[in-house]
Parts: structure tokens; sequence; C-alpha cells
């Protein structure tokens, strides 16, 4: 999880910050993302894409008949 997080925040997709170290966590400081308007922005671009995709297949070709091997 944290490489592909580290490779959205490379590319401007999400943004980080290191919260306060706690005793609960041995002291260790926990690392925050949060998306970026660019990583909205593409992550709706990408939905949108996926959508359009989806539509393109007919209905039929999405039926399954049960009892048919």
């Amino acid at each position: 999880v944290h490489a592909s997080l580290n490779r959205l925040e490379d590319k401007g997709m999400v943004a980080s910050q290191m919260g306060e170290s706690t005793g609960k966590r041995g002291g260790k400081r926990k690392k925050y993302f949060t998306i970026t308007a660019f990583g909205a922005k593409t992550l709706a671009d990408v939905r949108e894409q996926r959508e359009a995709i989806w539509q393109m297949i007919p209905d039929t070709a999405l039926q399954v008949k049960l009892g048919h091997a």
C-alpha cells in the first residue's frame, strides 16, 4: 500500500504529512495522505473512461445463462 501511495505522491495525485508521534505507536509518527485536486480530477477522468467502456458492452454479452456449461 505504501509503495502505491508513494508513487501517487510522486505523480502529484496525493499529498502527505506526518502526524505526531504517540506512545501507542511506540513513538513512531503516522503518515497521513490526502488526495490533491489533480488526483481528484484524474480519478474522475478514469471513472468516466471506465464507464464509457462498460457502456460499449451490450447487456446480452453480460448475461449468464444458468444450467448451460
